[in-house]
């Protein structure tokens, strides 16, 4: 007859091999490839970051090749599709020189 002790430990046991069949029986994680394209990751750095008092984070992508920080954010509530606010040129920025404008712009970045 079993006792309650070698109850227990049969249960243990079973329980140990269930979750020994559902590891095995998982599908790993998919890998992720970020940035993976011909730059070999090398050329963009993206960061979120909250906005004090909003419900809503900011979208930074960092131009490594450019020294460009681009900033995105959704400006209407409804769709909350992300649209650019806004580009920063950090070699500027870091060395106090005046602002270079951007690829395609015919004027001065905005501060």
């Amino acid at each position: 007859m079993l006792t309650r002790r070698s109850l227990v430990v049969a249960l243990v046991g079973v329980n140990l091999l269930l979750a020994l069949g559902l590891l095995l029986a998982a599908d790993p994680l998919p890998t992720a490839y970020a940035q993976a394209g011909a730059g070999g990751g090398r050329g963009y750095l993206c960061a979120t970051a909250a906005v004090s008092g909003q419900e809503f984070e900011m979208l930074y992508i960092a131009d490594l090749q450019g020294r460009r920080l681009y900033a995105l954010g959704p400006i209407n509530a409804q769709t909350k599709a992300l649209e650019f606010l806004g580009v920063r040129d950090l070699r500027a920025d870091f060395r106090g020189e005046a602002p270079a404008p951007p690829p395609g712009a015919g004027g001065a970045a905005k501060p």
